[in-house]
């Protein structure tokens, strides 16, 4: 599940456009919590890279001085579209810590298997973030518990 987690990574829309980053994304925030049974593995890929039980991945990206143009709903689709027979099933604006975010949830096909997808996307403060989770089908989500341990700086 590790190189579809770094696929996924690698294949997001934050990939298609020149970066033109001017300070370190990673420093604009925290993750304070991880739930039982996912464990933090290091990575040049992400910000941060989770794995979870039975396969599970949670990948988080910044992008500062990135992606303040474009609206959420089509960052999100187009990370979506670069994935193998995917499917958005639902997508739900909210509020994350003060700032407009969106949650999108789906399904896609990766080497062959199914798999569930939720991408949380936000800006803050000039920069953009994406949380994106990798089940395997049918198992539930753990983002929300991700989500409420952000802390923005």
């Amino acid at each position: 599940m590790q190189s579809i987690a770094i696929l996924l990574i690698l294949s997001s829309c934050s990939f298609f456009l020149p970066s033109t980053k001017t300070k370190n994304a990673k420093t604009s925030y925290q993750m304070r919590f991880v739930p039982n049974g996912w464990s933090e593995h290091k990575t040049d890929q992400a910000d941060y890279y989770f794995q979870g039980p039975q396969g599970a991945s949670l990948i988080v990206q910044s992008f500062c001085n990135e992606f303040q143009n474009d609206d959420l709903k089509k960052l999100a689709t187009t990370t979506f579209r670069s994935l193998d027979s995917s499917t958005i099933t639902q997508q739900k604006p909210f509020t994350l810590k003060n700032r407009d975010a969106l949650e999108t949830r789906g399904e896609a096909s990766m080497d062959g298997v199914k798999v569930n997808l939720t991408l949380i996307n936000t800006r803050r403060n000039n920069c953009y973030y994406d949380f994106f989770e990798i089940l395997p089908h049918k198992q539930k989500s753990n983002i929300g518990e991700f989500i409420s341990g952000v802390e923005f700086k």
